[in-house]
């Protein structure tokens, strides 16, 4: 005899068919295949190395912590930044032999510092950045500097040299008929002096004052400004080096000017070309 089974019809009233009586035949409804157990047994381990896994890394995290912190590169002061290595851009270049430089050019370098300093205020730390402003794209800060020699007033230029080869280096002030460059205070021609500054580090431009600037060395020129102007000092360098001049009154004078690498030459560059 075998039991009945029901089977119900959307169309009919309810049927019944024959089961087999042995149990292996019987359906297992409700219970989970072989390979869905297994799935689930990989799961389950899968699982398991994670969590061991984010356990281990937060145990090293409180290890780490524990032990005495490196220190952060905001925590380093400008001048320990500045004492920091600066590998060589151009390894090798040294020991290859040229006849002459493979081409001739010279390349215009313009200052990476245009400060000014205050006798009258020896802790007066001036603004470099006065043409910033705030924008709804962010804040715009444009390559034009000021450069202002008063009595009491002077201002530091400083460099670093750039590329290799380029030795020979030239310190011009010019102030060409350009449109977008304008002068004032030349009227009368007056004399402001050049110095050159004693200093191999970039020099802060939110702590120079008066009072820490580098000690002068040599007197460079005497220059007479007027329009139209082109002086030049020539003098050798080294790549990477960091040149800084001051330009200071030689007697009575207040002369401005704005020089904007975007837009000209103008002003107090570095032209450099290839060593002989």
């Amino acid at each position: 005899m075998f039991p009945l089974s029901r089977n119900f019809s959307s169309t009919s009233g309810p049927s019944y068919i024959p089961l087999s009586a042995e149990p292996d035949s019987l359906p297992a409804q409700g219970l989970p295949s072989k390979p869905q157990i297994q799935s689930t047994l990989k799961n389950a381990v899968s699982v398991a190395i994670a969590l061991l896994c984010l356990v281990l890394n937060i145990a090293l995290l409180l290890a780490s912590n524990s032990r005495t912190p490196l220190p952060q590169v905001e925590e380093l002061s400008w001048d320990q930044i500045q004492s920091l290595r600066r590998p060589s851009q151009f390894i090798g270049m040294d020991q290859v032999f040229l006849n002459s430089h493979p081409t001739s050019h010279n390349i215009t370098n313009y200052p990476s510092l245009i400060a000014q300093i205050d006798r009258n205020a020896v802790q007066k730390v001036f603004e470099t950045d006065v043409m910033r402003q705030k924008t709804r794209i962010g804040t715009i800060s444009p390559n034009t500097r000021r450069t202002r020699v008063t009595n009491s007033i002077s201002t530091v230029f400083q460099f670093r040299i750039i590329d290799f080869g380029l030795n020979n280096c030239d310190l011009k002030l010019s102030f060409p008929p350009l449109d977008g460059f304008s002068t004032k205070g030349l009227d009368g021609n007056p004399s402001v002096e050049v110095w050159a500054l004693t200093t191999n580090r970039a020099i802060n431009p939110r702590q120079l004052n008066f009072a820490n600037r580098p000690p002068r060395g040599n007197k460079v020129a005497n220059i007479i400004l007027k329009n139209n102007l082109t002086w030049t000092y020539s003098f050798p360098c080294t790549t990477d080096q960091v040149v800084t001049f001051e330009f200071a009154c030689n007697g009575e004078c207040d002369v401005e000017w704005w020089q904007d690498r975007d837009v000209s030459r103008a002003g107090v560059t570095i032209t450099q070309s290839p060593s002989t």
